[in-house]
C-alpha cells in the first residue's frame, strides 16, 4: 500500500485481488482472472508496468487459461473454453477499475488494437 498524507491507499495490484470492491458488477470468474493477473503483474516491476504491459500480461494469462498450463509455473490452469472471449472482453473494464483514467485509456487503445488483429487472423 501506497501511503499520502498520512493514509495509506490500495496499490493496483491490491485492487486487482480485490476486485469485487473495486467492479462489483463482476462474476467470480472475473474475480478469480483478477487474482491470477495480480499474481503474474506482481513479478514486474510495479514501477515499470505499462498500459501495454498490463495488455500483454492479461492477453498471455488468457492464452495459457486457454492451453491448461501456467505459462509460469508450469502447473494446470483454466475454465471452460466458452469463457474465455467473454473474459479477455473484460481486460479493458478491469483496467478501468484499478488505474488512473489516462492508463486506462490507453489500456483501451492496445486491447482495442490487439483485438482487432485477432479478428483478422481469425483467432
Amino acid at each position: 500500500m501506497t501511503e499520502q498524507e498520512g493514509r495509506q491507499y490500495p496499490s493496483e495490484i491490491d485492487k486487482l485481488r480485490q476486485l469485487a470492491e473495486f467492479l462489483p458488477a463482476g462474476n467470480p470468474v472475473l474475480y478469480e482472472f483478477s487474482t491470477l493477473l495480480a499474481d503474474r503483474l506482481d513479478r514486474l516491476d510495479q514501477r515499470k508496468i505499462t498500459p501495454l504491459s498490463f495488455v500483454f500480461t492479461a492477453s498471455l494469462l488468457v492464452e495459457d487459461l486457454k492451453r491448461g498450463i501456467d505459462g509460469f509455473t508450469g502447473q494446470p490452469i483454466g475454465y471452460p473454453q466458452e469463457g474465455y472471449r467473454l473474459l479477455e472482453s473484460h481486460i479493458p473494464t478491469i483496467a478501468r477499475a484499478i488505474y488512473p483514467s489516462d492508463f486506462a485509456d490507453h489500456v483501451d487503445s492496445i486491447f482495442q488494437e490487439f483485438d482487432k488483429r485477432k479478428q483478422q487472423k481469425g483467432d
